[in-house]
Parts: structure tokens; sequence; C-alpha cells
């Protein structure tokens, strides 16, 4: 009888842990749907804007540039402006050195470039991928030649100034780490307001290819690692 007694106790106990178990389970998976149904329903409101902090949103970036005119080095960093649905819209502002193609060892610029991207959605999802993307930019500095190439103080009169744009690809080889290569063109111009510097650099329209790297971090705040850890847990369970 008394054995009897226990063993019905100890059914009782395992039942009623399993029970417990499958509510907080229940529980777990109500608490992760109202938590993605606020999302929804915030970038809804929103008009399904987002401006996210995830491991994409900031950027540095270290390029190589050719073009018709002159060999870069470009140091960049971005942030994500915007992104709706697979939409994105990036700003990118580089401090660029540049050597003129000539046998003179004066002909040296240095300046900044505001650079926005546009287009598909940038992710890494395990494996690599590529996004593409147009943009537009346009640089201002200064030049470290005087109309007869010889050279003079960086920082004086006059400057240059360029207008362009194109088209790119990120090759994301990693979470992070992205290799990056973009093909444009544009104008450049001499800014002192006449014609006596060389047309070589004055009014001078040129192709540009550009290679490089990209890396990546920031928060992500949609969703932690532990979040979607629970998900697959979950979904697993479901199935």
């Amino acid at each position: 009888m008394k054995k009897g007694i226990c063993l019905i106790l100890m059914a009782s106990g395992v039942i009623f842990r399993a029970a417990a178990q499958e509510t907080e389970e229940v529980r777990q998976e109500a608490e992760i749907s109202v938590e993605e149904a606020d999302e929804l329903t915030s970038e809804e409101e929103k008009g399904g804007f987002t401006t996210e902090k995830d491991n994409r949103f900031f950027s540095v970036g270290l390029f190589s540039s050719a073009d018709s005119l002159k060999t870069s080095v470009n140091l960049e960093f971005g942030f994500k402006l915007f992104k709706k649905d697979d939409f994105e819209m990036k700003s990118f502002t580089a401090i660029v050195g540049s050597k003129i193609y000539d046998d003179e060892p004066n002909l040296y610029e240095l300046g900044l470039m505001q650079k926005f991207t546009f287009g598909g959605k940038d992710i890494y999802l395990d494996e690599i991928s590529i996004s593409r993307y147009g943009f537009m930019f346009g640089s201002f500095g200064f030049v470290s030649f005087d109309k007869n190439k010889q050279a003079k103080f960086l920082f004086d009169a006059p400057f240059y100034w360029e207008i362009g744009g194109g088209a790119g690809f990120n090759i994301n080889v990693s979470r992070s780490v992205a290799i990056v290569m973009e093909f444009g063109g544009g104008m450049h111009m001499i800014g002192n307001g006449k014609t006596d510097y060389p047309s070589k650099v004055s009014k001078a329209g040129y192709g540009r290819m550009s290679l490089g790297g990209r890396y990546y971090f920031g928060n992500r705040s949609k969703k932690t690692e532990k979040e979607e850890k629970d998900m697959a847990a979950v979904e697993d369970k479901s199935a």
C-alpha cells in the first residue's frame, strides 16, 4: 500500500513538473510573439522607416582609388541614414589624399568627400553575399601647386572641388567585414574662377575605380543573441 502511494506521488510530481515546464515554454513563446508584434506595430507607425543600430549601422573603411586624373587613398567613416523594406540609404565622409599623374612631384591634393549611397539591403547571413548600391558624391579640398605647377602652401587658395557618382558592390565576407568595389566618374575643377590652371585639372572629367574594405560595428537593438537563440529553440520544439 505504501509503495503504491509513493509511486502515485512520484508520478504526480513528474506530471506536475512537466506541466509547469510546458506552461513556462508557452509563456516564453507568447512573450516573444508579443515583442515581435510590438516591433511590427512600431515599424508600421513609422511608415516602415527604421534606424535600427544593427551590426551594420556604423562603419570604417579604407580605399585606394585610381582614375584618369590621379590616384587616391581614402579613409572613410559611415553610418546608415535609414532603411525602408529592402531599401537602405547611407552616408559616408572620407578624408582623401591624392597624387595627380604628372612628372612634377608637387601635384598633391588633400580634401574631404561626402558620399551618399542608396540600394538594396546590406546584410550578412552566415555566408558570403553581395549587396549592390548606387552613389553620388561631392568633394572639396586643397591643392599643393600653383598654375605653373610650382609648390605652394597647401591651405592657400585656390581650392579644388569634384562632383560625381557611380555604382558599388559590397562583398560581405563576414558579419563585420566587407570587400568593396566601386565604379564611377565625375568632374574635377580648380575653383579660382580662372582658366590659367592646366586643363588637365580644370574642368576635367574622369572615370574612377575604387577597391577597399569596410569594417562594420554597432549594437543590435531589436534582437539580442539570447532572444534569437530562444526563438530558434521555440521553433525547433514546435516542429
